[in-house]
């Protein structure tokens, strides 16, 4: 996802010569990956926690 969200910033980039690379720009245009990726870390330590929870049955 992050190769992704690189090249398509790199595509912005090159179809707008005029602008040049800052990261607030890379982040507010990355920012539908970034929550992407951040669901995706988020989901899985549930998963993990979940996983990990000792089930007792009384």
């Amino acid at each position: 996802m992050i190769n992704v969200m690189v090249r398509e910033y790199r595509t912005y980039l090159d179809d707008h010569p005029m602008y040049h690379f800052s990261l607030g720009d890379f982040i507010r245009r990355g920012r539908f990956y970034i929550c992407l990726i951040l669901g995706v870390v988020f989901i899985t330590f549930v998963c993990l926690v979940v996983s990990l929870m000792p089930i007792s049955i009384q």
